[in-house]
């Protein structure tokens, strides 16, 4: 592998050769073992269709329906953050609380707790408090957003905004265009509070910017969010930002929602509109929400594609999951996991037992550490294709040095490697299908840890096995981007040192409603609901 590294790339420095290596292994292996697997007549995924790709339908499943949206609490002053984006929406529609006093609530918390939390990398108060009063003074607003104010991951352009990437690379960079997914918003009358913080490039786990610094979790300031959507988590964990939008490609959107203890949303693949977010790997990149409750989120998520999700949600709520069959990776967990998120998710599979759910262990059709490799070996050669004219005009230097080598090393897999990880991801979404027909979701702790400390290198996973702490945040998460199934992260309760532990649900590409009722279910009953970070 030195050898290859020492043809391909030259020029790149001997101190950076041993971590660029270390990320092309296991794509060598993983194309050199799964394409003699390959039928010939499978193509590369290019334009990778998930719900096309299973061939079959999966188990039948009859959303019942929801009953009319509760009328909002009544709230005033730094309350109204509290509430979540559908009441306050409601409030605001019907005049019984002007917009103006909602951004004026959440953005005196931003500007009192972001700096601490290092939420933002830009705020735009005076933009959102503008945008508050017009609404104000017109006529009455139907949106679905109305007056919601908003963060938004530093990747997502917004026009006449910064967008930095979180970077030194994009430091000076000002939008001239919305993003499709800001502009859906938008048009649905969210305001924007800020851009939110995000590992550089949206490229690792942890939230880590060498130019804007870390950002840190509410519940421990001296410990990671998660990334890459680190500030969207923080953000709306704190009640900085009612609701947040983010980017996930191996788990960005759930890692830190779990780790933050807020409700993280990534859809089926291609449901949102990725144009205008700079791309960390187009066949990977999903754009979603995080929010406090799954409501909100599946709100979010039908305000940037069509469909029925917050119908979904809130028909899950309160109700109990008979007949329900949720399969448990017992073949992925055995791997390891800290004693305290452990003990979190057994205590979930309980609950969702006495829900009336059929909680059954089951293999998995393909490995988790294989569906890794086969997300690194798509992910790193297209993020490096979109990053060349950076490396080619010799600035290689400005990266973070943990984003650096992910660059460099996409240089050197090779395309008969690319191409191989783009048919392998076909094919495990077939040998996926007959999962799906017997079970309505696959249910999982989303990260095996709880938040590492800032500036650790390893995490204890299982009993005394020390693995990089991207790997463990990263291991459970990104094989579902491969599959481009839907998946969310809900809070269901704490470490014994008080750090929320997210339980991942996944269901089958394009079941985004029955995942949203399932994980509202849940919710309603979770030991997690209405978590509050002691920095509040």
């Amino acid at each position: 592998m030195l050898e290859r590294i020492r043809c391909l790339l030259p020029d790149l420095p001997d101190v950076l050769r041993p971590a660029v290596a270390a990320l092309l292994e296991p794509i060598a292996r993983a194309a050199g073992e799964g394409e003699a697997s390959i039928d010939p007549a499978v193509a590369p995924a290019f334009a990778f269709d998930p719900v096309a790709a299973m061939g079959t339908a999966p188990r039948p499943f009859t959303l019942p329906s929801p009953p009319p949206p509760a009328p909002p609490s009544p709230a005033r002053g730094e309350d109204l953050c509290w509430l979540g984006a559908a009441d306050l929406a409601e409030l605001v529609r019907r005049r019984e609380v002007a917009a103006a006093e909602v951004v004026d609530a959440f953005a005196r918390r931003a500007e009192r707790l972001g700096p601490r939390l290092n939420a933002f990398i830009t705020l735009t108060l005076e933009r959102a408090r503008q945008e508050a009063r017009a609404l104000d003074a017109g006529s009455a607003p139907t949106g679905r957003l109305s007056g919601v104010p908003l963060a938004v991951k530093d990747i997502v352009e917004v026009a006449g905004v910064l967008t930095t990437a979180g970077s030194r690379l994009m430091a000076e960079h000002l939008s001239q265009r919305d993003a499709a997914a800001w502009a859906r918003l938008r048009a649905e009358g969210a305001i924007l509070l800020g851009k939110a913080h995000t590992h550089e490039f949206a490229a690792g786990a942890t939230g880590e910017s060498e130019a804007f610094g870390p950002a840190r979790n509410p519940y421990d300031p001296g410990r990671h969010t998660g990334g890459s959507s680190s500030g969207s988590a923080a953000a709306v964990a704190a009640a900085l930002a009612a609701a947040a939008l983010g980017t996930d490609t191996g788990g960005s959107i759930r890692i830190p929602a779990a780790l933050c203890g807020v409700v993280g949303l990534k859809p089926t693949y291609g449901r949102v509109d990725a144009a205008g977010v700079v791309p960390l790997s187009w066949s990977l990149d999903h754009v979603g929400p995080l929010a406090r409750t799954v409501r909100d989120a599946a709100l979010l998520l039908d305000a940037l594609a069509p469909g029925a999700c917050e119908a979904a949600a809130r028909a899950g709520a309160g109700r109990d999951l008979r007949g329900v069959r949720l399969a448990v990776p017992a073949d992925w967990i055995e791997e390891g996991v800290q004693a305290g998120v452990g003990r979190a998710f057994e205590a979930s599979l309980a609950v969702l037992r006495q829900l009336g759910a059929e909680v059954v262990e089951s293999a998995m059709p393909a490995p988790a550490p294989v569906l890794m490799a086969v997300n690194r070996a798509i992910a790193l050669p297209e993020g490096a294709a979109w990053h060349a004219p950076f490396l080619r005009a010799g600035r290689g230097a400005e990266y973070g040095a943990n984003v650096r080598p992910r660059k460099e090393a996409g240089r050197a897999v090779t395309a008969v490697e690319y191409l191989a990880a783009q048919r392998l991801r076909a094919v495990y979404a077939r040998a996926f299908a007959p999962l799906w027909q017997e079970f309505d979701a696959i249910v999982l702790p989303t990260v095996p840890v709880e938040a590492p400390p800032i500036g650790a290198p390893t995490v204890c996973v299982g009993e005394g096995r020390e693995v990089p702490v991207q790997a463990a945040l990263l291991g459970w998460t990104g094989p579902f981007n491969v599959l481009g199934a839907p998946a969310v992260s809900v809070p269901c309760g704490r470490t014994p040192g008080g750090l929320p532990v997210g339980l991942q649900l996944v269901a089958a590409p394009g079941e985004d409603a029955r995942l949203c009722y399932l994980a509202a279910a849940f919710e309603t009953a979770s030991p997690g609901r209405d978590l509050r970070p002691p920095v509040v």
